[in-house]
């Protein structure tokens, strides 16, 4: 959830620096979104890897029975 909420600080932060013509604000903006997209795909990632790991230990305790 922290990497959706710094993605929208992100797209608010890219906005107002266009609306006043900021551009530090712009590009501060624009790195806050990517940061907040590679948190998100970060946890996906882990929750992919958790779960194929969960999957291969119940196969091993099914194989071992």
């Amino acid at each position: 959830m922290a990497g959706k909420a710094q993605e929208i600080k992100g797209k608010i932060e890219q906005a107002i620096g266009k609306l006043t013509k900021n551009p530090k604000l712009q590009t501060k903006g624009e790195i806050d979104q990517v940061a907040g997209q590679v948190k998100q795909a970060a946890a996906q990632t882990k929750r992919e890897t958790n779960k194929a790991v969960n999957q291969a230990a119940r196969a091993a305790k099914q194989s071992l029975k």
